[in-house]
């Protein structure tokens, strides 16, 4: 329980997640606020994904982000360099304008594949 009595994690409201599986790898779909409250509920499906070597590629559908702060940043570069390791990779689906100067900002835009016109719900191919 939290401090305001709830068994409700702080910010785990503000953030959805939908994660669907197939042959090629996984789709993570965000929507929401990525931010310090929530970037651990990401950062745990991410971690689940990445440690299963059944997965392939992971694509991350960013169209229903409303905001990333830093820490969705060092949650993403987290995943994507563990993946990395087993030649694998995070594509990072549909971005807004705004993820996308954050991941310029921070000097991070080449360490993933970006594709601003990706199906929805499709992987990439592994």
């Amino acid at each position: 329980m939290n401090d305001c009595g709830s068994d409700v994690e702080p910010g785990a409201d503000l953030l959805a997640l939908r994660t669907r599986r197939d042959h090629e790898g996984a789709v993570v779909t965000v929507e929401g606020e990525l931010d310090l409250s929530t970037g651990p509920v990401l950062e745990e499906a991410l971690a689940a994904l990445v440690d299963d070597p059944t997965c392939g590629s992971i694509t991350v559908e960013l169209d229903g982000l409303t905001f990333m702060d830093s820490t969705g940043l060092h949650v993403l570069v987290k995943a994507q360099n563990h993946l990395a390791t087993r030649g694998s990779e995070i594509v990072l689906a549909r971005p807004t304008p705004a993820v996308l100067r954050i991941l310029d900002m921070a000097g991070v835009t080449s360490l993933f594949t970006i594709d601003r016109n990706a199906p929805r719900g499709r992987t990439a191919p592994s």
